[in-house]
């Protein structure tokens, strides 16, 4: 889970849940929606830009604030995954 200005990120088994604070209403974002590698959500953060970053099953996907970009572990194989992500202190983004 991941508390993002005026929005609670949450990774689920079937994608992200985004609770809005200001109006109370949830959205949600899957890989149907070409927003993500896989359904299962492990991981999110957000890098010293604003992007927001997030593991999932096939890769990782990142959220510029106006598009999506889909890193895939492997174009033959979505069943491989990120458990976690993390920054190091140069800002390099590392998945396990």
């Amino acid at each position: 889970m991941k508390s993002i200005g005026n929005e609670v990120w949450c990774g689920t088994p079937a994608g992200i849940s985004i609770y809005n604070k200001t109006d109370h209403t949830v959205r949600y974002l899957k890989k149907s929606d070409g927003a993500l590698c896989g359904t299962y959500v492990n991981d999110i953060l957000t890098d010293s830009s604003g992007n927001i970053w997030v593991s999932s099953f096939g890769g990782l996907s990142r959220w510029n604030g106006s598009e999506w970009t889909r890193f895939y572990l492997s174009t033959a194989n979505d069943t491989m995954q990120y458990s976690s992500i993390c920054i190091d202190k140069n800002g390099t983004i590392w998945g396990r």
